[in-house]
């Protein structure tokens, strides 16, 4: 949960750190807090799919790795153009609204998971 509050705090720092007049280590600073977020939010989903649907873990965390991919694969078509209109830090200041949007996910996955596992044929922890 707190990864997910240190992806939009670490976005917002870098984009609004990295016009040229300010230190470089500044927006690195900032990065550094969207990467422990980062690490944080993918290591509480891969331990939420190993442990709710551990019979298929396997095919659980070959499907986060495919949308993962996918993303990855996908997001430069979007990107690239966004970041040519809007510029580095206004660009990267919409990911950061995004990131927000997205934030109280783990919040509700912690209130409402049982429900939703309970409604799954293949988790195995209702």
């Amino acid at each position: 949960m707190v990864g997910g509050v240190l992806i939009p705090v670490g976005l917002f720092w870098f984009a609004w750190t990295i016009q040229g007049t300010i230190h470089w280590i500044v927006p690195i600073l900032g990065s550094s807090f969207f990467g422990f977020g980062v690490i944080l939010v993918y290591n509480g989903i891969f331990t939420f799919l190993v442990e709710a649907y551990s019979q298929y873990a396997a095919s659980a965390l070959a499907a986060n790795g495919f949308a993962r991919a996918f993303l990855a694969a996908t997001f430069p078509l979007i990107q690239i153009p966004m970041f040519d209109q809007l510029g580095y830090s206004w660009g990267t200041t919409v990911l950061a609204f995004l990131t927000v949007a997205i934030m109280p996910s783990p919040w509700l996955f912690f209130k409402y998971g049982k429900f939703l596992r309970s409604k799954s044929k293949f988790a195995s922890t209702p």
